[in-house]
């Protein structure tokens, strides 16, 4: 079909200028800060799940914030990926190729451990009861896709529950794509609601703490307060979010990860934290907009950061491979140590081979979007 006089369905900047002129962005200050507070939620996720029963029965709870650093994960998303996106000139099959490099570098060997570690955990009756469930092979499909929550699902496999939060990211990350580059009003609207009649209504419950990352991205580039301002932001919303996470503040209530909503269930208290956090960002942007950053903080706080979604997705399955080895005892405050350092030096060798080699993946799929869109062109 031909599009001779017609404006194209997808914005399609070059590669060449992805790499151009930035319209905004974050301030070194400002990035190492947020990689460090990726690190410290993937951190936090991880040690949240050794204190689980079935990884150590020793008495230490860690606090059960999983959560809420996931919510801390969208936000941190949103205000990224607005700076790679909206701070460059950068074209629809540049950030496809980008999105699904970031992905599935990660997700497939996710799934390959998730698997095994479904093996493992039944040579363990304790620890097969804990964490193996029905369906196994259509959960590892529907992970594959990102329709684990679609609707009214929950179907991440037990062996690595926090694949969970995938289901909606990919899909903030389509709606997103979907705003900057469709150019046709009627088919923007129409491929998002298409998108929404496909995920169903408890994605999009959370899909406004991913866009309050994207607006105080926004923010920080286009106001510069005073001084006396951007701190009282910053001060006012980092006690805020300081009492919300030692009130442990939750509603609408109830506990999480049962139906209909899921982990949607404190949607409401979801978007506060979201709002409160990104306040906080966005003060300490302002206020640290000419400060620099030494190279002993920000090149560790980097080197982190870099592992960050390694960390997050591979951890449960590589502590229920550890629990299943004979040897293995969660009485043990020794075996319950070695397991988490264990987990660690795993991640960061699993990391060189899957999330550090993200680069290839991303011209691996440039590649082939740009061969599809050629041959979309010439039917």
């Amino acid at each position: 079909m031909s599009a001779v006089g017609q404006a194209p369905l997808l914005a399609t900047a070059s590669r060449d200028s992805a790499a151009g002129a930035r319209v905004g962005g974050m301030t070194p200050a400002v990035s190492v800060y947020l990689d460090a507070w990726r690190a410290f939620a993937a951190l936090g996720v991880m040690l949240g799940h050794v204190g689980l029963p079935w990884f150590s029965a020793t008495g230490v709870v860690f606090p059960d914030l999983g959560h809420e650093l996931v919510i801390v994960f969208f936000f941190l998303s949103g205000f990224v990926i607005a700076d790679a996106t909206l701070g460059r000139n950068r074209g629809v099959i540049d950030y496809a190729a980008a999105r699904l490099a970031r992905m599935y570098s990660v997700v497939l060997p996710a799934l390959a451990l998730t698997a095994l570690a479904m093996v493992a955990a039944r040579m363990v009756p304790a620890l097969a009861a804990a964490v193996l469930r029905d369906h196994e092979s259509a959960r590892l499909a529907l992970c594959a896709v990102f329709l684990q929550e679609a609707w009214f699902l929950s179907a991440s496999p037990a062996t690595n529950s926090p694949l969970w939060s995938l289901g909606y990211e990919f899909w903030f990350y389509v709606l997103f794509g979907i705003w900057v580059y469709a150019r046709a009003a009627r088919w923007r609207w129409g491929l998002m609601l298409a998108v929404v009649a496909l995920v169903g209504p408890k994605v999009l419950l959370l899909l406004p703490v991913w866009l309050t990352g994207v607006a105080a991205w926004w923010l920080q580039a286009r106001f510069e307060p005073g001084r006396l301002f951007a701190a009282a932001v910053a001060g006012v919303s980092g006690a805020l979010l300081l009492a919300f996470w030692i009130k442990g503040w939750c509603f609408p209530g109830g506990p999480l990860a049962v139906a209909p909503w899921f982990y949607s269930g404190r949607w409401g208290s979801d978007l506060l934290l979201g709002a409160l956090f990104g306040a906080h960002v966005l003060g300490c942007g302002w206020l640290w907009k000419n400060a620099s950053v030494p190279a002993p903080i920000e090149r560790p706080a980097r080197a982190a950061a870099g592992m960050t979604f390694s960390l997050y997705a591979y951890h449960y399955p590589l502590l229920v491979l550890g629990a299943a080895l004979p040897f293995y005892d969660p009485r043990q405050p020794g075996h319950v140590v070695g397991l988490a350092l264990g987990v660690l030096g795993a991640v960061t060798l699993l990391h060189r081979f899957t999330e550090g080699r993200r680069r290839a993946w991303r011209e691996l799929f440039f590649r082939w979007l740009s061969a599809s869109r050629r041959s979309v062109a010439a039917s």
